[in-house]
This record gives structure tokens, C-alpha cells and sequence, in this order.
């Protein structure tokens, strides 16, 4: 029970980085694509405390300011970031699915209220030098060009039937589905021998 909670809060915490970086993507994580985390010396959960002392620290902070109201737009990005995710985390009921992209719309929505509201808190800082200022203007523009960059790449994925599957198969080489969809593919277009191999990886 104790393992399985831990595997779950490192679910909640990879989630957590896929926002921050959505490096791996995958339209499905089935199939042991998160191994479980089945020992405390295992390495995932210092993602997992380091998530859990992030969310714990500026709830601690809103929960402070709360009476004055002095940070309603921190409140209202911390809500929208953990509430809408909470069905979904396996923590309360188990859910059909171990990661799912769809369910981080809306709590992507709070992570960008929260780094906004951080950046305008920085800029605004009395002692802001004007370094400090360019550096993060600079910081900004290039992790938007970042994200913008991989958003058309990720719609590049989404093109056809066998461009998604090849690019779940580049993220999850070790998800038995991935293989198992590949080959039915190459059943499809009559390519028997590359689908007999992803068979074959798919059970092993």
C-alpha cells in the first residue's frame, strides 16, 4: 500500500514536469510506460519531494496571506493547478488510466497564472536591476519560442495514423501497446515481417 502511494505521487509529480518540460509526449501510457516505484532508495522520489515541497510551500504561502487577500491571483492559479487534477491522480479512486495529457489542460492553465504571477512579482521588485529585467525578458521569449517550437512538432505527430504511432513508439520503446499497434499497422499495409517482430516485442 505504502509503495502504491509512493507510485502514485510520483505519477502526480511526473505530470507535474511534463508541463514544466514536455519532452516525452505519448497519446498512451499504458502497458508499464511508468515502471512503480518499488523501493525507497529509488531515485524517482526526489521528483516526487521536491513536487510535493513546491506545492507544500506555496500553499503554505497563499494559506498566510489568505485574510489580506494579498495574492488572489497565486490562490486562484494553485487552485486551478491541483483541484482539476485530483479525480484523476489515483490518490482518491483509481482511474482508468496511469498518465494522461488531457487531464493537465486546465491545471496548465494554473502552472502559467502561477509563472506569470511570479515573473510580474520579479520585474516589479523594487531592487530588480535592469539586468535582472533583460535577463528575464530574454529567459521568457526564448522558453516561448521553446514551447512553440514543440507544439508544432507535436502536431506534426498527429498527422496520420502512423506518424503518432511511431512517435509513441520513439518515446515509449519499452510500451508493449506502442508495439503492438505498430505491428497491426504494418499487418494493415502488408508489411508481414516488421509486423511479426513487433509482435514479438510486444510480448516479451
Amino acid at each position: 500500500m505504502f509503495y502504491r502511494f509512493l507510485s502514485y505521487s510520483y505519477v502526480a509529480a511526473f505530470n507535474l514536469w511534463l508541463m514544466l518540460c514536455p519532452s516525452a509526449l505519448s497519446h498512451d501510457w499504458q502497458m508499464n510506460s511508468l515502471p512503480l516505484v518499488t523501493s525507497l532508495d529509488d531515485i524517482r522520489n526526489i521528483g516526487t519531494c521536491i513536487a510535493a515541497a513546491f506545492l507544500l510551500c506555496t500553499t503554505c504561502k497563499i494559506l498566510s496571506d489568505i485574510d489580506t487577500q494579498k495574492h488572489s491571483p497565486q490562490v486562484l492559479a494553485v487552485l486551478l493547478l491541483i483541484i482539476p487534477y485530483i479525480p484523476a491522480s489515483n490518490l482518491l479512486v483509481t482511474v482508468g488510466f496511469v498518465v494522461a495529457e488531457r487531464v493537465l489542460y486546465i491545471p496548465s492553465m494554473g502552472l502559467i497564472l502561477l509563472c506569470i504571477y511570479g515573473l510580474q512579482t520579479l520585474l516589479n521588485h523594487k531592487k530588480a536591476s535592469n539586468w535582472v529585467v533583460i535577463t528575464t525578458k530574454f529567459f521568457v521569449g526564448f522558453t516561448l519560442s521553446v514551447f512553440v517550437a514543440r507544439t508544432v512538432l507535436r502536431n506534426s505527430d498527429w498527422m496520420s495514423r502512423p506518424t503518432i504511432i511511431k512517435a509513441g513508439l520513439k518515446t515509449l520503446p519499452h510500451n508493449a501497446k506502442m508495439h503492438y499497434n505498430w505491428a497491426n499497422y504494418q499487418r494493415d499495409v502488408g508489411d508481414t515481417q516488421t509486423a511479426v517482430n513487433h509482435y514479438r516485442e510486444a510480448l516479451r
